[in-house]
């Protein structure tokens, strides 16, 4: 599992959400996503989930997603927990 180097944000009001932060590891791959509403608080985007957490292995390969809710329970996708 590699550290966290970078966090980038962007903001898109009209899909939902006003910001979303990326973070990525020392290979760029992104490890995490998490929208957030106007007062900086998480929000759950159009697939039901405010953060999408992933975890890569050292060839590149994506090995786990996870979703969650803005409370930080595990979130449903397609009727099914990804965690």
């Amino acid at each position: 599992m590699f550290q966290r180097t970078s966090v980038e944000s962007r903001s898109f009001c009209l899909a939902g959400f006003h910001t979303v932060r990326f973070a990525r590891d020392d290979r760029n791959n992104v490890v995490e996503v998490t929208y957030y509403d106007t007062k900086g608080n998480p929000i759950p985007r159009s697939g039901g989930y405010a953060r999408l957490s992933r975890q890569w292995d050292r060839f590149g390969n994506m090995v786990v997603e996870a979703t969650f809710a803005a409370d930080g329970a595990p979130a449903l996708v397609n009727g099914c927990h990804n965690t």
